[in-house]
């Protein structure tokens, strides 16, 4: 082999892991850091310190209001999704069945200054017609799943 081609792939052996310490492992680094903080953030909000209740069912039954109470330091924002779980015979909750995504997934619902957000939800578009039973509202924000008290129709 020609000494030229020896020396230049000497010369890359020695420089690919010098470019694989100083600008791959900071990058790295940055990532886990990154993580770190939000990981500190979420550690930070109490669970404990958020509960959800159902304000106002509608007399026909097909939507109401739900308040979700945030007494953490920084309430976070949800999302306007839902679902409902209904209570079987066998007293276990499942979740009813609902179409693929809809479009209020792209909403928002936004905590007041007491850390207090509102949100309008009709189940009657999105499941039908409820049967008559026991039901609960559930909410979700990545973190945590809240139950409604159970309600009936």
């Amino acid at each position: 082999m020609n000494r030229k081609i020896k020396i230049g792939i000497s010369i890359i052996i020695i420089i690919i892991p010098f470019i694989f310490i100083y600008k791959i492992i900071p990058t790295i680094k940055e990532k886990e850091s990154t993580n770190n903080q939000n990981t500190h953030t979420i550690n930070n909000w109490d669970k404990e310190k958020v509960t959800i209740k159902i304000n106002n069912i509608s007399e026909d039954k097909k939507e109401a209001i739900i308040i979700i109470e945030d007494k953490n330091d920084i309430p976070v924002t949800w999302d306007m999704s839902f679902a409902i779980q209904k209570l079987s015979e066998a007293n276990v909750w499942y979740k009813l069945k609902a179409p693929a995504r809809t479009e209020f997934l792209n909403k928002v619902a936004s905590p007041n200054e007491l850390g207090i957000t509102k949100i309008e939800i009709n189940w009657y578009n999105i499941y039908g017609e409820l049967s008559k039973g026991t039901y609960r509202i559930v909410k979700n924000n990545g973190f945590i799943s809240l139950y409604s008290e159970p309600f009936e129709i």
